[in-house]
């Protein structure tokens, strides 16, 4: 008798976990400085922040979001939410030789956000 055989196609989806969180990939914890003019003009982008996430989808969308800083810096600087970019938001003219510091976020939009 000869051999039968049976093919059977099995299709699979495989949907993403929100398994991954952001990682910067700039600033870092040895790459975290950048230096600018005070002569910039306002809207001027100062910089870009860059996160990586592995997961696909809204889970891998990332927004931005600055979490502390005091008011002179949050009146000089601003963060763009969707894209990272860091602009002046305010005149730098009047200021020489000073240190800012921005604590932003990244946000994955995953049911749990991580």
């Amino acid at each position: 008798m000869p051999e039968q055989q049976r093919i059977v196609v099995c299709r699979t989806q495989v949907l993403d976990a929100n398994d991954h969180s952001p990682e910067f990939l700039f600033p870092t914890a040895f790459d975290n400085t950048v230096h600018v003019s005070n002569l910039l003009p306002v809207g001027y982008v100062v910089t870009r922040l860059r996160v990586l996430d592995r997961d696909l989808e809204k889970n891998g969308h990332v927004t931005y979001e600055v979490r502390s800083r005091p008011r002179s810096e949050r009146l000089r600087f601003k963060v763009d939410r969707e894209r990272g970019h860091v602009t002046v938001a305010h005149a730098l003219n009047d200021i020489d030789f000073r240190l800012f510091r921005l604590d932003v976020s990244a946000t994955d939009h995953g049911a749990v956000p991580r």
